[in-house]
C-alpha cells in the first residue's frame, strides 16, 4: 500500500491495491468468494491463508484493507450491521466499566445501551457540547471506588453530528479531556459524515464506527458496520471479537460495499449540494419554524464543523409550524421522498424520528433529546433538487390546507425558479455540462438532425448506436423516427405519455420503474432480485387470463423476469421510449437488433470508425452470409456526412438502406 499512500481519497476509492488478495486472472473488480470453507494444503493447515469464512475471507479482507486506508487507520473490521459494530465496541468493556454517551444519539444505540449490554456497566448520557459537564462526569467516574482496578475503562461514545438533532461536539477538545483520565476510551460514530468528510482518528478518537448501510454503501441494498482504529491492543481484541462473535460481514455484502465505495465522493458531493439548496429554501417556508443543517451559517455548530470536517453531509432536520399531526401530514404526502428509516442512499427519504428511527427511546428518557415530536428528518439523494423542492412544496401546501391556516402556500414562500430551469419549463433536467457542450457535440447533434431528416424523406430506417446514456439522447428523440439504442438495451419510439415520467433525468434514474409495487411485496426501497426459471399460476383460470393478456405475470425465465421488468421500465423512461428490452450484453443488443430488423438483400450504411466488433459482425455475418450490402461514410468531417448520405440514398440501383 505504500506507493498508494500519497494518492487522494477520491483515487483510492476507485483504484486501490488489495494487498495479499492476488488473482490469477487479474479482474478489475474484486471477486466474490461465496464459500463457507477453504481447502487446506495439508492436514495442519499451517500454510493456508484462509480456513473458514467467519474467520477470514478474501472479499471481506479486500474491503477492510480499503476502509483502513480511507480512514487513515491501521486496521478496519466489518460487521453485519452498524449496531453490530457498536455492540462489539461495548464488549471491549467489562463489569464496573462506564459508558458516557451523547445525550441524543441514535435510538438503536440507546436501545442497545438500555436493554442489552451487561447490567453492571454504568451508562450515563451527557450533553457533550457542554465540556465542563463532560469533564465533571469523567472525573467523577475516574475517581469512583470501581475505578481503582488496573484495567478500569471509561468509554465516551458520540456521533460526529448527532442524528437527527444535528448537534456538533468538539472532537479535539473532547479527546484531550478523555485521555487525561485513567482508562479513557473515545469512540466516534461518523455515519452521518463518512471518512470522505471527516476522519475522527486524526482528531484524537481511539475508535471510529460507521453504519456502512448508509453513505458508504449508498444504494440501500446491504446492511453493514465498520470499526477502525490505530491502537494495536484494540486491534487484537477486535479481531478476536469479530471471529468469536460471528458477526463479520458476509462475502456478497462485502462486495456490494466495495462497489458502493467507488462512488462515495461523487455521490456525496452531489447530495450535499442539493442539501445546501433545500436547507436554505426550507428556512424561507412558512410551514417551517427551524432548520437543523450543519451547512447553514446560522447553525450553532457551523464554524466548529468547518474546523473538523470538510463538509456537511446530506441529512437535514426541520421543525414545522404545527404539531406532530401536521408533520405527519407532510410526510404522508411526499411522493419522491420515501417514508422509511435510514439515510445516505441515492434515494431521498423522510421520517418522523420520534415514530421510526428513535421510537425505541423510552418516554422517560426523551426529555434530554434535542428534538421535538414534530421534527422531520430528510436525507437527500441523487434526484434533481428542483424535483425534491416541488415534492416538499406540494406536501407543505396539502398540510397547510388541511390545517386550515392557509388556503395555499404563498407565492413568496418558495424560491422563484429561473424560466429556463427544469421545474419551470417542465422539460428534462440537463446538467450544466450539457448546456456547455463542446463544439464537436453540437456538430454531432446537427448531423443527427440532418441524418434524421434525410432518412425520413427517403423512407429509410435510422438505427443509432448509443453506448452511454445522456440527457441529450432523451431530449432529441423524435416520435417520427424509430430510434434504437444499443449498449445494454435497445428501445423503440418515444414515450407517448410524458406525464408518466418525472421531469429530470436524474430523478428518473432513481425512481423510474420502482413503482411496480407488485414486485415489491414488502415495500423495500430497492427492487428484489428474483432468481427463478419458472413461475407458477394459482389455477388454470389464472393461466388462461395470462395467455389472453388479462393477467400480468411471468411464465418462464427466458421470456421475462420481475427484476428485469423493473429495469426495462426504468430504461424505457430514461430513453422516453414506448418499450425497452434488456439484453445480455451491448454486443448482443446490437446483433439482435440487426438480425431482427434488417432483412436479407438489403443495405447497411455505417461509419468507418464503428466499434471494431460491430464492424466485424457486419462484414462477416451480414455481408458475407446474408448478402447485405455495406456502404461506409466518413465521420471525420461530421458536417459533410449528410451530403455523403444523401448521395448514397439517391442511388436507386441499390436496395433500401438502413443506417447503423
Amino acid at each position: 500500500m505504500e506507493p498508494f499512500a500519497e494518492l487522494t481519497f477520491e483515487t483510492r476509492l476507485v483504484n486501490f491495491p488489495f494487498g495479499k488478495l492476488t488473482e490469477p486472472y487479474h479482474p478489475t473488480s474484486v471477486p466474490i468468494y461465496q464459500t463457507a470453507t477453504f481447502e487446506q494444503s495439508s492436514a495442519s493447515g499451517i500454510d493456508s491463508s484462509y480456513d473458514y469464512t467467519r474467520s477470514g475471507n478474501p472479499t471481506r479482507d479486500a474491503l477492510q484493507i480499503q476502509l483502513a486506508s480511507l480512514e487513515n487507520a491501521e486496521r478496519s473490521f466489518t460487521f453485519c450491521s452498524g449496531i453490530a459494530a457498536i455492540s462489539i465496541v461495548t464488549q471491549l468493556l467489562k463489569s464496573g466499566d462506564v459508558i458516557i454517551a451523547g445525550a441524543d444519539i441514535y435510538g438503536g444505540t440507546v436501545r442497545l445501551l438500555s436493554t442489552v449490554i451487561n447490567e453492571d456497566i454504568i451508562v450515563e448520557y451527557v450533553d457533550t457540547t457542554d465540556l465542563p459537564k463532560l469533564e465533571s462526569a469523567l472525573n467523577r467516574h475516574a475517581n469512583s471506588e470501581k475505578s481503582k482496578s488496573d484495567n478500569h475503562q471509561i468509554l465516551v461514545l458520540i456521533e460526529s453530528a448527532s442524528n437527527p438533532a444535528m448537534v456538533v461536539s468538539d472532537i479535539r477538545k473532547m479527546a484531550k479531556l478523555i485521555h487525561k483520565v485513567k482508562g479513557g476510551l473515545f469512540c466516534v460514530d461518523n455515519t452521518i459524515l463518512s471518512p470522505f468528510l471527516m476522519k475522527p482518528l486524526e482528531l484524537g478518537a481511539d475508535l471510529v464506527v460507521h453504519s456502512a448501510t448508509k453513505l458508504l454503501s449508498g444504494h440501500a441494498d446491504t446492511t453493514a458496520g465498520v470499526i477502525s482504529t490505530n491502537d494495536k491492543e484494540l486491534i487484537l481484541r477486535l479481531a478476536h471479537l469479530q471471529n468469536a462473535q460471528g458477526t463479520s460481514l458476509p462475502p456478497f455484502d462485502s462486495w456490494l460495499l466495495l462497489r458502493g465505495l467507488k462512488t462515495l465522493a461523487i455521490r456525496l458531493e452531489r447530495q450535499e449540494k442539493s442539501a445546501h439548496y433545500l436547507a436554505n429554501w426550507l428556512t424561507t417556508h412558512p410551514a417551517v419554524s427551524s432548520v437543523k443543517y450543519i451547512g447553514l451559517k446560522t447553525h450553532s455548530g457551523y464554524l466548529l464543523n468547518q474546523s473538523q470536517s470538510k463538509g456537511c453531509g446530506c441529512v437535514i432536520s426541520f421543525e414545522t409550524n404545527g404539531d406532530s399531526n401536521f408533520s405527519r401530514c407532510i410526510v404522508d404526502n411526499l411522493q419522491l421522498f420515501k417514508t422509511c428509516v435510514s439515510f445516505g442512499s441515492v434515494t431521498s427519504v423522510a421520517e418522523l424520528p420520534i415514530l421510526l428511527s428513535h421510537a425505541s427511546i423510552p418516554l422517560s428518557q426523551r426529555s434530554r433529546l434535542h428534538f421535538p415530536e414534530n421534527l422531520i428528518r430528510i436525507s437527500i439523494g441523487l434526484e434533481d433538487q428542483f424535483d425534491l423542492q416541488n415534492d416538499l412544496s406540494n406536501a407543505f401546501e396539502i398540510a397547510l390546507q388541511r390545517q386550515g391556516s392557509l388556503s395555499s402556500v404563498s407565492s413568496s414562500s418558495s424560491l422563484s425558479l429561473d424560466a429556463s430551469s427544469p421545474s419551470a419549463s417542465g422539460s428534462p433536467s440537463i446538467s450544466s455540462s450539457s448546456h456547455n457542450s463542446p463544439k464537436s457535440k453540437k456538430q454531432h447533434r446537427n448531423f443527427s438532425t440532418h441524418v434524421r431528416t434525410t432518412l425520413q424523406s427517403s423512407s429509410a430506417k435510422h438505427f443509432t448506436s448509443q453506448r452511454r446514456f445522456s440527457s441529450e439522447s432523451s431530449s432529441e428523440s423524435s416520435s417520427e423516427s424509430s430510434s434504437i439504442s444499443t449498449g445494454l438495451i435497445f428501445s423503440t419510439k418515444e414515450c407517448d405519455n410524458p406525464s408518466d415520467c418525472h421531469p429530470s433525468i436524474s430523478t428518473k434514474s432513481v425512481h423510474s420503474g420502482e413503482h411496480q409495487r407488485n414486485y415489491r411485496k414488502y415495500d423495500g426501497i430497492t427492487t428484489p432480485v428474483v432468481f427463478s426459471s419458472a413461475y407458477k399460476f394459482d389455477n388454470t383460470d389464472q393461466l388462461i387470463q395470462y395467455c389472453e393478456n388479462k393477467f400480468e405475470s411471468h411464465e418462464y425465465g427466458r421470456y421475462g423476469n420481475p427484476t428485469t421488468s423493473v429495469l426495462e421500465d426504468k430504461l424505457r423512461k430514461l430513453e422516453n421510449a414506448a418499450d425497452c428490452l434488456f439484453s445480455a450484453s451491448g454486443m448482443n443488443a446490437a446483433t439482435t437488433m440487426m438480425f431482427a430488423l434488417i432483412p436479407a438483400n438489403s443495405r447497411i450504411i455505417t461509419t468507418k470508425d464503428c466499434y471494431r466488433r460491430t464492424r466485424q459482425f457486419i462484414h462477416q455475418y451480414l455481408e458475407k452470409k446474408m448478402g447485405i450490402a455495406v456502404d461506409i461514410i466518413d465521420m471525420d468531417d461530421p458536417m459533410s456526412c449528410p451530403e455523403q448520405l444523401e448521395i448514397l440514398l439517391q442511388d436507386t440501383s441499390k436496395p433500401k438502406a438502413a443506417m447503423f
